[in-house]
């Protein structure tokens, strides 16, 4: 995605882009906003990994940043988990078990968690990515992994 957005300056002003599938015409807006309003769903669950791991020491500050944005660009209501992960894995809220619906205080919060943290340890993103599937699925919501 942001390959795309990359590749030409004009695209440094797009907010969205819209992915359709191939029985969508790209180039009809009637096929595309059908596609839009029959085939979205607004609703999502993020689960957010942020690598606290010692290799990436120099870029943490910018990690956090990455993912307080990730959480600003979502909807109010949309649900949020977050995990720190290096050797072990860390979570936002709770046991990391349940997602917390997205709110102003919310971000704040993770905030201040990302910013109590300090690289340390090594790598271990399977096991992050394990425990970020271990959160139950809702019904009727869009499921991202955020890495």
């Amino acid at each position: 995605m942001l390959a795309l957005w990359g590749m030409l300056a004009q695209f440094s002003y797009t907010k969205m882009v819209i992915v359709v599938d191939g029985d969508i015409n790209p180039r009809d807006w009637d096929d595309v906003a059908w596609a839009l309003a029959t085939r979205m769903d607004p609703s999502r669950d993020v689960v957010i990994l942020v690598d606290r791991s010692a290799s990436i020491r120099s870029s943490f500050a910018q990690a956090r940043r990455a993912a307080l944005a990730v959480m600003s660009g979502l909807a109010l209501g949309d649900g949020v988990q977050l995990f720190a992960f290096d050797h072990d894995r860390e979570p936002f809220h709770g046991d990391g078990t349940s997602f917390l619906a997205l709110a102003p205080e919310v971000i704040e919060q993770a905030d201040r968690f990302l910013s109590a943290l300090g690289p340390r340890g090594g790598t271990e993103l399977e096991e992050a990515l394990l425990h970020a599937g271990k959160i139950p699925r809702r019904e009727g919501r869009t499921r991202a992994v955020v890495l």
